[in-house]
């Protein structure tokens, strides 16, 4: 009997190191990702500066308007003339520059996942989230969303979850969750069923998108 006792103590502590049942609460928002459009005529036009990747000395400078400039520094990445560009953490300061890439990305030069990136304040890069209202959302015609995040930044005021959608036309799906405060756990980072496996289809909708 006592042998059982002891076995049923280990497995809830085995289970307890899974995940953080204890929960916190975060309120949910988006953020996406700058489009240049086939209509770039401006009069007022602005240089961003391109460095390579890992490096913080210049290489190039491109010359963009003005406002987009100005969405692409809010938001981080940009898509710009086929091409995407991402504003790391690391390199923001005076010598703040861009780095060119496949896709947008995060501090560590990893692609962001649409549905799965969320920026999250003051949680480590490289958490897994569990969201449980978030779960079964459906997040395009045929997929739901199991529920689990992953923290690829966290630059975000505390208390946010800010999940990334590739564009804002993707928020459209999850908009009954925008600004509502929701409970999160902190999920074993050693489990492999979670969301870097989990790809879902997003729109790259508008068409003036290049």
């Amino acid at each position: 009997m006592r042998y059982h006792y002891l076995t049923l103590l280990v497995l809830l502590a085995v289970t307890a190191a899974k995940v953080d049942t204890s929960g916190s609460s975060a309120k949910i928002t988006f953020f996406d990702s700058a489009f240049s459009s086939l209509h770039k005529s401006s009069t007022k036009d602005s240089h961003i500066t391109v460095c390579a990747v890992g490096s913080v000395s210049p290489t190039t400078t491109l010359q963009i308007p003005k406002s987009l400039a100005e969405e692409t520094a809010a938001k981080g990445s940009a898509k710009i003339d086929g091409s995407w560009y991402s504003l790391l953490e690391k390199n923001k300061g005076p010598n703040a520059c861009y780095t060119k890439g496949g896709a947008a990305l995060s501090e560590h030069d990893k692609v962001l996942e649409p549905f799965v990136s969320v920026n999250a304040g003051g949680i480590p890069i490289g958490t897994k989230l569990f969201v449980p209202q978030l779960k079964g959302h459906r997040v395009n015609l045929v997929q739901n969303h199991s529920g689990f995040l992953l923290v690829d930044r966290n630059t975000a005021p505390a208390g946010t979850l800010a999940i990334y959608t590739y564009s804002s036309e993707n928020a459209h799906y999850l908009k009954d969750l925008r600004g509502k405060t929701v409970k999160y756990q902190i999920v074993d980072s050693k489990r492999k069923d979670l969301t870097e496996e989990i790809k879902y289809s997003y729109s790259m909708a508008p068409e003036k998108h290049i």
